[in-house]
């Protein structure tokens, strides 16, 4: 799960807990990404929450795509491509994605180099604690996030 600087110049970051309904959403996608041919150059990475491990994973690479479950967005079950000054500060402890909006925001104050960073994700919903399984909607989504992903990937 921990992420080692690489000189990949993308990295694909799954962010998610699949213990927390459509949290689990980049675990999902992780595990089906794996199984396909990715674009040379890509390190396809697993990441349960934006923590300090996480760092590594925006060192050493031109672009890093982000992806996550969303929340106030849309519909559930609608992809969506953002960039990171669109994924709001949590204001709330107790919200989903704690950390992922501020994390993204204090990312400058870590890194000399920080990369191009672009969040693709579906709109959740349900994020309920120790509820395992992506809703519905959210599930009919992950094929169409994971092409958008290596399509965002192979290209600049």
């Amino acid at each position: 799960m921990v992420c080692e600087a690489r000189q990949a110049p993308i990295n694909i970051v799954c962010v998610g807990n699949a213990l927390h309904g459509d949290d689990g959403l980049g675990e999902v996608v992780f595990d089906t990404l794996s199984q396909q041919a990715l674009p040379d150059g890509v390190q396809l990475i697993r990441m349960p929450f934006m923590g300090p491990d996480a760092l590594s994973c925006f060192e050493g690479c031109q672009r890093v795509l982000v992806v996550d479950a969303l929340q106030g967005f849309g519909a559930p079950g609608t992809v969506h491509r953002l960039s990171p000054e669109q994924v709001a500060e949590e204001t709330s402890p107790l919200s989903h994605g704690v950390g992922l909006g501020t994390w993204l925001a204090q990312l400058p104050e870590w890194l000399d180099d920080v990369p191009q960073i672009e969040v693709i994700g579906v709109e959740a919903a349900s994020m309920t604690p120790f509820s395992p399984g992506l809703s519905d909607a959210v599930s009919a989504a992950v094929e169409q996030l994971c092409a958008t992903v290596k399509d965002r990937a192979d290209h600049e």
